[in-house]
């Protein structure tokens, strides 16, 4: 069978003609796999015959034309190779594009990460120097009425002696 033909009930038998492979319905054109009305060409030659393997049909209009040959609509129509290359091709760059939208969607999400760490480290760092000026700040308070009350009391003290 020739290339691009996938139906399997073109069975091929001997013989050869219009360029084509013989089979028990007409010919295998380049285009893919005729049907039982066979192939015709631009002329309107269609070849009929299936016992003779000349390639001329009952009312003798010659060869079927491989270069004008067609498939005709019914059971035994192919499918040409360009399809098949068409849908590789639209796979092939459907899964491309799902490719990047990952990667874009994966670097995206990197950098949310590392700018939610990065906001988080900050944050600990200001609530950390905060409560450090805050403990500082109560600890001088404390200090510094600590010594006044004592120094309060030892002025107490003297006066109580005089």
């Amino acid at each position: 069978m020739e290339l691009g033909c996938f139906v399997i009930h073109c069975g091929v038998d001997s013989g050869s003609f219009g360029g084509g492979v013989r089979n028990s319905g007409g010919c295998i054109d380049s285009g893919g796999c005729s049907d039982s009305g066979g192939c015709s060409d631009s002329g309107g030659c269609s070849d009929s015959d299936s016992g003779g393997g000349d390639g001329s049909d009952s009312s003798g209009c010659g060869r079927c034309s491989v270069s004008h040959g067609s498939c005709s609509s019914g059971s035994g129509g192919g499918c040409s190779i360009g399809v098949v290359v068409m849908v590789v091709v639209v796979l092939v760059v459907v899964g491309m594009v799902m490719v990047v939208v990952v990667v874009v969607v994966m670097a995206v999400v990197v950098i949310l990460v590392a700018v939610l760490v990065v906001l988080g480290v900050i944050l600990i760092v200001v609530l950390v120097a905060v409560v450090m000026v805050v403990v500082v700040v109560v600890v001088e308070v404390t200090v510094l009425v600590h010594r006044l009350s004592l120094g309060l009391k030892f002025s107490h003290k003297r006066l109580l002696r005089k």
